[in-house]
């Protein structure tokens, strides 16, 4: 978030956020756990695909994407993977299911389709935490 606060002169992150009170949330990912791109954020996963990125989209793209409801996540998902043929391939096959808790980072407001995005503090690990429950 330093660099991007250095390189594009911009907050980041660049909402409002708020500390977890603990509760169930929902993240896609590959039926391995410990796959490498489970709790990756996207603008680490795949920098290049952010190299022309403004700081505001990049600092966007340092959140875990996750869902307070499995209905949400579940119906946001097909939207995406009808659109995006390659959707499966970058975002997982199956659902997980853990508890996020004060000590694991701050969250965006919920917004559509239950959907928000989890800043993790350094040195979490998320995969951890979660349990993968259904195919998708």
């Amino acid at each position: 978030m330093d660099n991007i606060k250095n390189e594009h002169n911009c907050d980041c992150p660049n909402k409002d956020l708020k500390a977890i009170t603990p509760f169930d949330s929902y993240r896609y990912v590959f039926e391995n756990i410990n796959h490498k791109s489970n709790f990756l954020p996207q603008l680490k996963d795949d920098p290049a695909r952010f190299i022309d990125a403004n700081g505001k989209k990049k600092c966007d793209y340092l959140n875990l994407s996750m869902y307070s409801k499995i209905e949400g996540a579940k119906e946001r998902y097909y939207q995406l993977a009808n659109s995006f043929p390659n959707f499966k391939k970058t975002a997982g096959t199956h659902i997980a299911n853990g508890v996020l808790e004060s000590t694991d980072g701050l969250i965006t407001e919920e917004g559509n389709l239950t959907h928000f995005g989890l800043y993790e503090f350094e040195n979490i690990e998320l995969q951890n935490k979660f349990n993968v429950i259904e195919i998708l």
